[in-house]
């Protein structure tokens, strides 16, 4: 799941990424706007459906820029104040490295490496289990 790509339209709530073969879902309404959208949203959902059915397949990615992502969540008490702010992209690495005091964004693409390779393929990989590795892996010691 790729959540920073254009969120906040009908036409990024779903984002098919054919080359990758991959499908993005993006929920970031609050029930009114939901109640104002809701046949353009199903319109897309069942047209999304039944070309994944179609292809009889499709998969869920995890990126570096899902840890960037979600440090900038976990260290800015009101996100959406800060994704306001000029000039900042949440998903870039020097981004990470300017904004970032919590976490050591460096350290990144190693916690992700290790978390594809020694996940539980019974659970799966979530948000908790990037939190975990961003708390266990990425986190920058007190001074």
């Amino acid at each position: 799941m790729k959540l920073p790509l254009e969120r906040h339209t009908v036409e990024g709530l779903f984002n098919i990424d054919s080359e990758n073969n991959s499908l993005e879902v993006c929920m970031d309404y609050d029930v009114e706007e939901l109640e104002k959208v809701y046949e353009e949203i199903k319109q897309k959902y069942d047209e999304t459906l039944k070309m994944l059915q179609d292809k009889k397949e499709t998969s869920i990615t995890w990126t570096v820029e899902d840890f960037i992502y979600r440090a900038f969540q976990k260290e800015y008490d009101d996100f959406n104040d800060f994704m306001k702010m000029d000039n900042v992209n949440n998903t870039s690495i020097e981004d990470a490295k300017k904004y970032l005091k919590k976490y050591d964004a460096d350290k990144f693409e190693d916690a992700l490496y290790d978390m594809i390779r020694h996940h539980d393929a019974e659970i799966g990989i979530t948000w908790d289990t990037i939190d975990t590795y961003l708390d266990e892996y990425c986190k920058k010691k007190e001074s």
